[in-house]
This record gives structure tokens, sequence and C-alpha cells, in this order.
């Protein structure tokens, strides 16, 4: 089964396409507003006229570009092209801002393609097992899964718990908004329409992050043009070395495994296993400060 799988992704118009879903998609995801799904959902139509194994390796093409691509804005303009990008946010623009923007795009590209490789072989061999066991989850499962996805405002306040608290509520109170996903029921949306459909992540991603960075900025006019500052740096290769990609290995690996067993929980996505990872190197770390 699977070296026919193989046989038939690596014909040539099935590579074509899944070239050109990649292309796509990372000008997608690179673009904040839009997403890898958003990608998905206007080539879908395109997909009906194609074989299923076409259209299959286009859409995933798409989306797995879009996810990919939205490192680029996170690192260039600080605001996620994509909600599984957050963390990436954290590291990345502090980066930028040294002038190692090309650092921190080789590292994200690197290793997004690694945990990407990695995902795809556990999708092929521990798939069918795992779906066995997340058919069987009850309400009691998804509500432990929210309580512990809660837990990460814990290793994300830094040296105010309060205010993580605050923030974390806020976003609950964010999520109340629009219709209940099991009874339709509208909460909080005072008799206008355009908030039964609730607020898009990537909406509030963009004024949390690139409305507050405008802020910053327009408090620090007179210093503007000492932090546009070109600086130099020479990039070779993927920016990381082979000294750094080992002592990275352990993380590589563990946030694999968290990508993997968060994925493969239904209702849970990308940005929490990232924010999961990141929580994990950061506590690990002997800089708590910095994980990069």
């Amino acid at each position: 089964m699977v070296l026919e799988a193989f046989t038939l992704v690596f014909q040539p118009m099935c590579l074509l396409l899944i070239l050109i879903g990649v292309i796509v998609g990372i000008i997608f995801g690179s673009i904040p507003g839009l997403s890898a799904t958003m990608a998905v959902v206007l080539f879908l139509p395109m997909s009906f006229g194609m074989t299923p194994m076409n259209g299959i390796s286009l859409l995933v093409g798409l989306y797995l570009g879009g996810i990919s691509g939205g490192l680029i804005s996170a690192i260039l303009l600080k605001i996620p092209g994509t909600p599984s990008s957050i963390s990436t946010v954290f590291d990345g623009g502090p980066m930028a801002d040294k002038g190692e923007a090309g650092k921190a795009l080789g590292v994200g590209i690197l290793y997004s393609f690694i945990g990407g490789m990695i995902s795809i072989f556990a999708l092929m061999f521990i798939s069918p097992y795992l779906a066995a066991v997340t058919l069987k989850f009850t309400p009691v499962e998804y509500f432990s899964i929210a309580i512990f996805s809660l837990t990460i405002i814990a290793s994300l306040s830094g040296n105010s718990l309060i205010n993580g608290l605050i923030a974390g509520l806020f976003g609950i109170a964010l999520s109340m908004v629009g219709m209940a996903p099991i009874d339709a029921l509208t909460r909080f949306t005072f008799g206008q329409y355009q908030l039964l459909s609730g607020f898009d992540i990537v909406v509030i991603l963009i004024g949390v992050f690139a409305v507050t960075d405008i802020i910053k900025a327009g408090f620090d006019r007179k210093h503007l043009a000492d932090k546009m500052s070109k600086t130099s740096y020479e990039l070779k290769g993927f920016g990381i070395s082979l000294k750094e990609f080992k002592e990275q290995f352990v993380n590589m690996i563990r946030s694999a495994l968290i990508g993997i067993g968060i994925g493969i929980l239904p209702g849970i996505g990308g940005s929490t296993s990232g924010l999961l990872a990141y929580t994990a190197e950061k506590n690990s770390s002997k800089d708590r400060k910095s994980v990069v």
C-alpha cells in the first residue's frame, strides 16, 4: 500500500500540482488576514475536475505551504500569518530586529520541513490505531484537553501570573461571542448578525500583535531611525550550523512528538501544539528569556 502511494505521488502531474500548491500556499500564509484554510477553500472547486490523487495533492500542498508561510510575516512583521505561527513571533521578531531575519527564516523553514516529514511518517504508520482511540473521546476528555490547554497561561505569563490570567479570561470572553457549537444558541451578539460567526482568530492576532506594535512605535517616534538602521549579517545555508542543529536535536524530537500528539486530537489545532512545544522548550532552557 505504501509503495503504491509513493508511485502515485511521484507522477509528474502530481508533483507539479504539489509545487504549485506549496508556492500559492506560502503566499497566502505570508499575508496576514489570509490563511492556509482560506487557500484550501478557494482552490477546492478546482479539485472537483481532477482525479482524486491530483486533487488531494493540490490541497495538501496548499495547506502545508500556507502553514509554513505563516512564519514569514511572524518574523518580518511580528504578525502571525496563521494561528500556528503565534509562538514564532516571540523569538523570531527579536531576531529580525537584530538583523538575523534570514537565520530565523532559515531555521523556521528547515524545522518546519523536518517536523512535516516526521508527522507524515507518523500519519502513515500509526494514525489508524490512534484514530480508533480518538473516536472514543467523550465530552469529558474534550473538557480535560481544554483545561490542559489553559495551563499554558501559567508558563507564558512570565513574572506576572495575574496579567496572564486576565489575558486568558479576556480570550475566553472573546471566544464566547457567536453561536454555540452544540445547540447554536446565540451568545453576546447584541442583535448584530455580523457577530454570529464570532471573532476570526486571524483578525484577533493582527489586532493584538500589529496594533500594539504600531502604538509602541508611535510612542517611540524619536528612536525609530535608530531601530531601523541596517545591520550587516551574512547568511550561510539555512543560517544554522551543525553544532546548533545537534544542540536542538532533543528539542526537535520533543516538539515533533508534541505536534503529533496534539494534532491527532480533533478540535485542538496547530496553534495549541506550537505554544505547548514553545512552553516545553522555554521551561527546559537555561535562558528562560529566549529559547533561540
